[in-house]
């Protein structure tokens, strides 16, 4: 969480969206943390885990929608910002292709996109770690840096990249901006 609130500014009126929230904890948090004056969205393909998001927020303002990335259900420079905490290495090639396309388009010009997920392996730990994902086909495509590079050719600017190794290996977090 610190790593999101110290590296994107929040202002008043900001629509926020989260592709892949899961049970909502990352918007929950920022909405406690950062109170009313921001909207607040998620979206995640599982029914199952945006009911839970709906009841564990329920009074607090957060919309949650079932829906996948590859296809979001928003307006065109709808969302000041974009988060996304451990989808991509879900995704094969294609969808993480697409996913990026539809967070432009509904991302205005010159906001922010944060993406945390696994990555390209640093470190000895984390190639020791990489050679056993590697037979995960989605993983594949994270170890060898893909999501970077689909970044940079549909001209999002990498502000930062920040490599943290933890057990399942090196952890990417980064900020992108949409430069359109």
């Amino acid at each position: 969480m610190g790593i999101i609130l110290d590296s994107l500014e929040f202002k008043d009126g900001y629509k926020v969206l989260d592709v892949g929230c899961s049970t909502g904890s990352l918007l929950i948090e920022l909405r406690y943390r950062l109170g009313d004056k921001i909207e607040l969205v998620g979206i995640d393909r599982s029914a199952k885990r945006i009911e839970k998001a709906k009841k564990a927020s329920k009074g607090l303002n957060i919309r949650f929608e079932k829906g996948i990335v590859e296809n979001l259900p928003y307006e065109d420079n709808y969302f000041d910002i974009v988060l996304s905490t451990f989808l991509f290495h879900r995704l094969d090639i294609e969808s993480k292709k697409r996913g990026i396309q539809e967070i432009k388009r509904v991302l205005k010009p010159n906001c922010k996109l944060m993406i945390i997920d696994v990555g390209k392996p640093i470190g000895l730990y984390s190639k020791f770690i990489g050679l056993f994902l590697r037979w995960f086909y989605e993983f594949k495509t994270n170890l060898h840096g893909e999501v970077i590079n689909l970044l940079k050719e549909n001209d999002f600017k990498i502000e930062f990249i920040e490599n943290i190794t933890r057990l399942v290996g090196t952890i990417n977090i980064i900020l992108a901006c949409n430069v359109k």
